[in-house]
């Protein structure tokens, strides 16, 4: 099962992701970065989502707590959806990190989430890749 937190005040995003994605897909939501790193501290999750803006935090701290969520979600994809501005002020970039402009519709906000969604959860064992089948290939003539 493919896990997502969701910071956001609102709680838009987390009613959204949870009508469009498959049923495989666990949706959680929190109202802030403080209680999203609560939650990180007992829980794994596949993909963050944080709408910074809703975040009253966010706007004074968006590198620090950028900072501070790469280092307790190792190996997690996190998407920050921030204001333009932010964007161009250069705040903090990672591997996992994907920092976009608010999307201003809702399909766009699900294509994104799609695009950056595990193929596999963390948490399920990989199973290992059934054996390649050979067939000898002729050619005549």
């Amino acid at each position: 099962m493919i896990r997502i937190l969701v910071v956001e005040k609102e709680g838009r995003t987390q009613a959204l992701l949870r009508c469009e994605l498959a049923a495989d897909v666990k949706v959680k939501s929190v109202p802030c970065m403080e209680a999203a790193m609560e939650k990180l501290a007992n829980h794994k999750f596949d993909l963050i989502v944080w709408n910074a803006p809703s975040d009253p935090a966010a706007p004074v701290s968006i590198d620090a707590q950028a900072n501070q969520l790469s280092q307790r979600a190792v190996g997690t994809r996190t998407i920050v959806l921030t204001e333009p501005q932010q964007i161009a002020a250069g705040v903090f970039r990672a591997d996992d990190f994907c920092i976009r402009e608010r999307p201003i519709s809702d399909e766009d906000l699900i294509a994104l989430v799609e695009n950056h969604l595990p193929l596999e959860s963390s948490d399920r064992p990989t199973q290992p890749r059934p054996q390649e089948i050979s067939l000898p290939i002729e050619f005549e003539g």
